[in-house]
């Protein structure tokens, strides 16, 4: 949830690429034996070049710079689509060719149109050629209720009744069910040829403690909405004395392993009388968490592997993050059919920062990924960095957003938060309830289907000493942040880079402690808890 961390870590990252950068003429950049431009033993004029007349030059028929396997006529440098006719274009340059000769391009007069695009809401266009306009409607989700309620770790069951709110996202994390991966290898194809080994996994495990666990929530009279499938190092079993992670088990067993033990959660919590835990039934589940930035909770420690080695790694890989949300949307979906997913997207990353790192935006991810969940939810922390304005009426907007990235399906808050303080950094109780107050009206009123606060009761103290250089560099940068300033905020960042990883990072995390609307000494009931019981109010009706 560090959410300036997210903008500045990107600009850090190209800062020390930058630095990185060797623009001399050494042994290491282009003008070695090994480059382009010289006439070294593995450059481009010795005997396999193509410059050259020698006995492995190209001066064939084709006129082209290789006869290498080159299957016709099109004097181009490869053979690339070289099995379809010459006269075969690819006028808009997207790397398909026209349909109407033998292509897959539906329409090659338009870069964006082509098998690789998302299809587009509403503009009657096949954007994909697969040869259907617009996605068909979604089922519709039948939810039981405004979901109203916590996203956040606290004392559920002593608070949250008396908010006069039910639901409350809650973690289970696969460690919790297997502490160590004792079969490293398995499939989805050994899963697909064996469904018979989901109820093998269900009769090994010992569930007593998840079970109870669940079971004390929905006796308090809660509503809970697992957590599953997710990749935070902290959530993770082990293998062989370290983490069970996708780079270290391989991305095909890791997709295995999630899928089997939480469609066997599912499985065991769906009411349908089938290997069913006791009085317990659940019907919505997260699935990941913030998975669009993957990449970027990698480098900042809380997902495995840390830092640089992050950006390697198959979280930085946008297409194992589809094929892992789509995997865990059909584990949940295969043991139960009847229930109900959600992705919660992380969307405070601008747009302009997430093309810099090759990411899709969260509108894009939307989108993209809209097929891998039955409600499109999204995280949102807009007052994280900066304590005025109250920017409330955000929430509302990002609602609209979603609803048309993911062509009108349901959209929920997942976690949306204003701290409380520090009060050097100028939160107060107050502007905490203020921003509930706007956030919750602004999304009901834009179609929400849900909202869930994050922070319940907390501590509500910090360590770091806050310095008004410190204060002077946040509004600084906040300033830079809200102009889109990014090459002066990259300059900045450039400039105090060790200043940022010694002292900085620690003054924007102290917001960290002061999520709930509860204060723990006491307790003391901060302003925003009655604005959330007004809520709860409006939503439900009066308590019985």
């Amino acid at each position: 949830m560090r959410r300036l961390l997210f903008i500045l870590l990107p600009i850090l990252l190209l800062v020390l690429s930058l630095a990185a950068c060797d623009n001399d003429d050494d042994d290491n950049d282009d003008s070695t034996v090994v480059a382009d431009d010289d006439t070294g033993v593995d450059d481009d004029d010795d005997d396999d070049d193509d410059d050259d007349d020698d006995d492995d030059d190209d001066d064939d028929d084709d006129n082209d710079d290789n006869d290498d396997n080159d299957d016709n006529d099109d004097n181009d440098d490869n053979d690339d689509n070289d099995d379809v006719s010459p006269e075969c274009p690819d006028a808009d340059e997207d790397g398909y060719t026209d349909e109407n000769c033998g292509g897959l391009d539906c329409n090659d007069a338009d870069p964006a149109i082509n098998p690789d695009a998302y299809d587009i809401c509403g503009d009657n266009i096949d954007n994909n050629c697969d040869d259907i306009v617009d996605n068909p409607d979604d089922p519709v989700v039948e939810l039981p209720e405004f979901i109203l309620g916590i996203s956040s770790g606290g004392s559920f069951t002593t608070y949250l009744p008396g908010l006069g709110m039910t639901w409350v996202r809650i973690t289970i994390s696969w460690k919790w069910v297997q502490a160590e991966v004792t079969d490293p290898d398995l499939t989805m194809a050994d899963i697909e040829a064996n469904p018979g080994l989901i109820d093998d996994f269900i009769a090994a495990i010992d569930w007593t403690s998840i079970d109870n666990y669940v079971r004390g929530l929905q006796a308090a009279g809660l509503d809970p909405i697992p957590l599953v499938g997710h990749g935070y190092s902290n959530t993770l079993p082990a293998i062989e004395g370290e983490l069970a992670t996708p780079d270290r088990l391989g991305t095909e067993h890791y997709l295995a392993l999630q899928y089997r033990w939480v469609r066997a959660l599912v499985e065991r919590y769906d009411g349908d009388g089938y290997l069913d835990a006791d009085n317990i039934v659940v019907k919505i589940w997260q699935t990941e968490n913030e998975l669009n930035q993957a990449m970027l909770t990698a480098v900042w420690g809380w997902r495995d592997p840390q830092w640089l080695d992050a950006l390697t790694s198959a979280w930085a890989d946008w297409d194992f993050c589809t094929t892992l949300l789509s995997t865990l949307y059909d584990a949940v979906h295969d043991a139960d059919p009847e229930a109900i997913t959600v992705q919660n997207l992380h969307t405070d990353v601008p747009p302009e920062i997430s093309h810099l790192l090759f990411q899709p935006s969260w509108t894009e991810a939307a989108t993209q990924w809209r097929d891998y969940m039955d409600l499109v939810g999204f995280d949102a922390y807009p007052n994280y960095y900066l304590a005025e304005p109250v920017m409330g009426d955000q929430i509302g907007a990002r609602v609209t957003q979603l609803d048309e990235a993911a062509c009108g399906k349901p959209v929920i808050a997942m976690e949306i938060g204003y701290p409380s303080g520090p009060e050097e950094l100028g939160f107060t109780w107050d502007n905490q309830a203020q921003f509930i107050d706007d956030a919750f009206h602004s999304a009901y009123e834009a179609g929400a289907v849900g909202y869930l606060h994050f922070g319940l009761n907390s501590d509500d103290t910090h360590s770091v000493e806050i310095t008004p250089e410190d204060i002077a560099n946040l509004e600084l940068v906040s300033g830079l942040y809200l102009n889109e300033s990014w090459l002066q905020l990259m300059l900045w960042a450039a400039g105090n880079l060790d200043y940022i990883n010694n002292h900085f990072i620690d003054v924007l995390q102290s917001v960290e402690e002061y999520w709930g609307v509860i204060y723990n000494v006491g307790p003391v009931y901060k302003p925003g808890y009655t604005t959330l019981q007004n809520i709860a109010t409006e939503v439900y009706g009066p308590k019985e």
